[in-house]
C-alpha cells in the first residue's frame, strides 16, 4: 500500500540520509462511494524537490521539480487524472504527516492517522 511505501521511504532516509530533508504527503478525493487517496515522499537536494514514486505504477521512478509548489501541483493533476475527474470539479486536500509508529494500518486507521497528524497544504473544497 502506498503509506506503507512511503513510510518505509521515510523511515529509511531518516537513518541513511540524515542531511537531506524530506516530507510525507497524503492527498484524499471526495469521489462517492469512497475517497480516492495516495501517499508518497518527497525529498529536497540541490535545490531541487524529488518525488521516489514506488507504489503507483503509472508513475514510478524519481521526479524532480524546480520547486515545492511545481511538485505538489503536478501530483495533484497526475492523481486527479488518475481519477478521470477535472480540477475544476474536484474536492480534495493535500496535507503532510508526521511517519507513524505503527505500521500495516488499515486505510481507515491510517486515514484517521493523517488527519489527527497532519498540517494543511492544499484545500480545495474537501475540509
Amino acid at each position: 500500500v502506498c503509506w506503507d511505501y512511503a513510510n518505509y521511504e521515510y523511515a529509511y532516509f531518516r537513518e541513511y540520509f540524515k542531511d537531506i530533508p524530506c516530507e510525507l504527503y497524503y492527498i484524499e478525493l471526495a469521489k462517492p462511494p469512497q475517497e480516492a487517496t495516495h501517499t508518497w515522499l518527497s525529498y529536497k537536494e540541490n535545490n531541487a524537490y524529488y518525488i521516489i514514486e514506488s507504489s503507483w505504477f503509472k508513475n514510478r521512478g524519481i521526479h524532480k521539480y524546480d520547486t515545492k509548489q511545481e511538485m505538489i501541483d503536478d501530483y495533484i493533476t497526475r492523481f486527479l487524472k488518475s481519477n478521470h475527474i477535472k480540477r475544476s470539479e474536484a474536492k480534495y486536500a493535500v496535507v503532510n504527516y508526521d511517519i507513524p509508529t505503527v505500521y500495516n494500518m488499515l486505510p481507515i486507521d491510517f486515514m484517521d492517522y493523517v488527519w489527527k497528524h497532519c498540517r494543511i497544504v492544499w484545500n480545495n473544497g474537501l475540509l
